[in-house]
């Protein structure tokens, strides 16, 4: 469980103080009805994670001008072997300022998804993702997302898919490489979105 020495704040901004806490355990704990920020400080922190709700989880995005986490922003890595590292399944949700590696229990590119987005109004922001064996972001049936200044390399399908949903807005992203050397056999795919 969370201690004072690892977490403070109020049921609205919450303060992750190390990555000897629980990302998760922070976000379920803050107010199921307010929007709420998590604050999170540097260091490397495991666990695949589900954003249920109206949820800011916010590291550090450096200069937000420019695709890409600061280079000494949180890292964010999965433990399921092909899974998702962070499931964004809440509206109005925030993911900016992370490195977000595919890296499971020491062996490289072991996670297949960065983000998984499928709630509405939700923002994926200045965040760097690695090594991912399908995509970085995909947003499935998500509606009104935004999709911007993320750097993308090493991924082996897609730096963004986007399948189904409306109004989603992709701008100032940066896919480098080819494949899962590189990243994104096609980069940037859209099927059956509209607006």
């Amino acid at each position: 469980l969370l201690t004072g020495a690892q977490i403070n704040g109020t049921g609205t901004t919450i303060n992750v103080l190390s990555n000897a806490a629980s990302l998760q355990q922070a976000m379920d704990l803050s107010s199921a009805s307010a929007p709420v920020t998590v604050n999170v400080a540097a260091g490397t922190y495991r666990g695949n994670l589900t954003i249920s709700k109206s949820v800011s989880l916010m590291g550090n995005g450096g200069d937000l001008s420019v695709a890409g986490a600061d280079p000494s922003a949180p890292v964010i890595q999965g433990t399921v072997n092909g899974g998702t590292v962070i499931s964004v399944t809440g509206s109005n949700a925030k993911v900016e300022g992370f490195n977000i590696d595919a890296t499971v229990n020491g062996v490289a590119n072991s996670s297949a998804n960065g983000v998984n987005v499928t709630g509405s109004g939700d923002e994926i922001d200045n965040n760097s993702f690695t090594g991912f064996t399908n995509n970085g972001i995909t947003a499935t049936n998500a509606n009104n997302a935004n999709i911007h200044h993320n750097y993308f390399t090493g991924i082996g399908n897609d730096g963004i898919n986007v399948n189904g949903g409306t109004s989603v807005v992709i701008a100032s992203n940066l896919i480098q490489g080819n494949g899962n050397t590189g990243a994104g056999h096609n980069g940037i795919t859209v099927v059956n979105s509209t607006g």
